[in-house]
């Protein structure tokens, strides 16, 4: 039983460097805390054939070679699992079976696949699971508003609150890219509200007050160019001065406030 608490608590560890460090490229800690799942969890099937938990060491080998992009080898150990436990398995082996097709190449399919499950009777957390699947499949074909419809209602069928926070942070960075402030702000609300781990409370704070600061200073901004329009000659009037002025000392205040706020989150 240690040997197999060992491979969860490796999982947990690099799961949760893999959703801080969100890439193209895998961070060395979630590679090397992958490949230990693996390894200690092929301890318990190679040498305690009847464990209770068998299964689900199983299920961590596939999740584990699927980050670690070993896509034959997961196939490999999900075929496995099905032999072994057939209608046991029937979700994690449908969901696994449609992400190896994804980064197979077989897009379609594999959106196809999801979205047949997805209509079967699963938990709220599976449905929020396949959402997030098909959201990060859309992402990846630069899809964005499908990818953030599928996101949306992954976020509001979770129930953890963490990984609720990881939806809501997810939701946010790609609105932030998009100049979509409304949405931003509101999804940095809600990181904070659900997110427990001081890395992703921190940014958020930043991200938060740079959201606020842009809104406002540009806002202020449009204000002082439709002011100077009015102008009919070179004269420099106080309405479009103090536009432009109020938007100088938001941004100063806005720095200041920001360095409290780091300061105070990090006491």
């Amino acid at each position: 039983f240690n040997t197999f608490y060992n491979a969860e608590q490796y999982f947990k560890k690099a799961e949760i460097s893999r959703l801080e460090n969100r890439g193209d490229v895998l961070p060395k800690l979630a590679q090397d805390n992958y490949n230990k799942v693996i390894e200690k969890s092929q301890i318990v099937i190679d040498d305690y054939p009847e464990f209770k938990l068998r299964k689900d060491a199983l299920l961590l080998i596939v999740q584990s070679q699927f980050y670690l992009q070993e896509y034959k080898n997961a196939q490999g150990s999900l075929s496995l699992m099905k032999s072994e436990f057939g209608s046991l398995v029937l979700f994690d082996a449908a969901f696994w079976s449609s992400m190896i097709k994804w980064k197979e190449g077989k897009v379609q399919p594999a959106i196809n696949d999801l979205s047949l499950l997805i209509k079967e009777d699963h938990s709220s957390d599976n449905k929020a699971k396949i959402y997030l699947a098909i959201a990060e499949i859309y992402f990846d074909q630069s899809m964005i508003s499908e990818s953030m419809d599928n996101l949306v209602k992954a976020a509001e069928l979770i129930r953890d609150q963490n990984e609720k926070g990881q939806i809501y942070y997810r939701i946010a960075d790609i609105s932030f890219k998009e100049n979509n402030l409304d949405r931003a702000l509101e999804a940095y609300r809600l990181v904070i509200k659900n997110s427990q781990t001081k890395k992703i409370s921190s940014h958020t704070v930043y991200k938060m007050t740079q959201k606020k600061t842009e809104q406002s200073f540009l806002k202020q901004i449009n204000k002082c160019l439709n002011e100077l329009s009015k102008l009919k000659n070179e004269s420099f009037r106080l309405v479009p001065q103090a536009y432009c002025l109020s938007a100088f000392v938001l941004l100063q205040q806005a720095r200041q406030s920001l360095k409290k706020e780091i300061l105070n989150e990090d006491n």
